[in-house]
């Protein structure tokens, strides 16, 4: 008799020793409800810990809880997905499990990846949960491991080299996460409408209208940004661009005000998901012009780190946003300060940096 997909998922999944490259043989224990890596001296129970800390909204966590994990038993690319993130989580809660933890992630992320590429043969309605699930892991687990705070897996600080600030810039992570829409483009319509549709949603992104609102001192700043741009060819793709920032900024400045009741029942995608919109919602010729390095593309990715900033309460987004705008400062030196200072008297203590001195996200701390 064939083993079922949940046997399969259980015995199929391995965690690592402290040293690369040395595997051991212990299994991790698997139920619905908790996850034990074994591999690590710390217990993770993803369902408790985890999940918990990347879904902060009651309404959608039983789909980290229990939707997830349940489509893992049936793919164990996805298993190794979850299992991947919950020990970068320990690594991140338990510098002392820092490395050992740092390599069970590593080694979940590869076997996830394997399984992944190997599904994606085929994109049907069946395996189209999987393979959103995985593309949504893959894409903490990048944030996590590339995290400018915790480089190594020492985590110690060390100075961004010209290839990690090149990664902080996005020439990986910004492809990949907007290689999504091939993934989910194929079955879209299903995972929207299906069991998946609440952390899909993005409320009322469409109504929004920048150019409709009364316009704040942090709209100002942003409009401030086209004036880089007068002369330049392309000034109608910053402008699009811009036009997607201010409206990511607008969809994560209307929860501020909005009443304990209604946020509730909003849903997943609150202000957390507006500076990912930028990435998914700006025109594919503005990231060309970024991987140029072209001075408006790198200011206008200064409000966007502005924007990251201001998320950096989850866990694997700490730093970006900081880091971000300190490597845009470094290359376009002082000519472009303008587009970038702010008031020194409104710079949080945090970003008094010797790099960046005045940064563009002072007003918006």
């Amino acid at each position: 008799m064939a083993a079922s997909p949940a046997e399969n998922a259980e015995s199929s999944v391995y965690t690592t020793a402290a040293l690369p490259r040395t595997f051991t043989t212990g299994r991790v224990s698997v139920t619905l409800g908790i996850y034990s890596n074994t591999g690590s001296s710390t217990p993770e129970s993803w369902p408790l810990h985890t999940s918990v800390d990347l879904c902060r909204c009651s309404k959608t966590l039983h789909i980290w809880q229990e939707v997830l994990p349940q489509i893992g038993f049936r793919y164990p690319f996805v298993l190794h997905a979850l299992l991947g993130l919950a020990a970068l989580h320990i690594a991140y809660t338990s510098p002392t499990e820092r490395t050992q933890s740092w390599l069970v992630g590593m080694y979940h992320h590869s076997e996830a990846s394997t399984g992944f590429r190997k599904e994606l043969c085929t994109i049907t309605e069946d395996n189209s949960e999987a393979l959103f699930t995985w593309s949504i892991c893959n894409v903490l687990y990048v944030f996590a491991t590339s995290n400018p705070l915790y480089q190594g897996i020492d985590g110690g600080p060390t100075a961004l080299t010209s290839a990690q600030k090149e990664k902080v810039l996005g020439t990986e992570w910004i492809p990949m996460m907007r290689g999504l829409q091939a993934v989910l483009q194929p079955t879209h319509n299903y995972l929207r409408f299906g069991r998946m549709k609440a952390i899909m949603s993005t409320g009322n992104w469409a109504e929004l209208n920048p150019e409709q609102e009364s316009q704040d001192s942090e709209d100002v700043h942003f409009c401030h940004a086209r004036e880089s741009w007068n002369e330049s060819d392309h000034a109608e793709v910053y402008e699009e661009a811009l036009q997607v920032l201010r409206k990511c900024r607008l969809y994560s400045s209307q929860f501020r005000g909005m009443d304990s009741e209604t946020r509730s029942n909003w849903g997943y995608n609150k202000e957390w998901s507006a500076p990912l919109m930028f990435i998914h919602f700006a025109p594919e010729s503005y990231f060309s012009l970024l991987r140029q390095r072209q001075p408006p593309a790198l200011i206008l990715f200064s409000l966007f780190g502005a924007l990251l900033h201001k998320i950096r309460n989850y866990w694997f987004l700490e730093g970006w946003g900081k880091e971000i705008v300190e490597v845009i400062a470094d290359i376009l030196g002082s000519y472009w300060r303008e587009w970038l200072v702010a008031s020194p008297k409104r710079l949080p203590k945090a970003y008094q940096s010797s790099r960046i001195n005045e940064a563009t996200y002072s007003r918006l701390a």
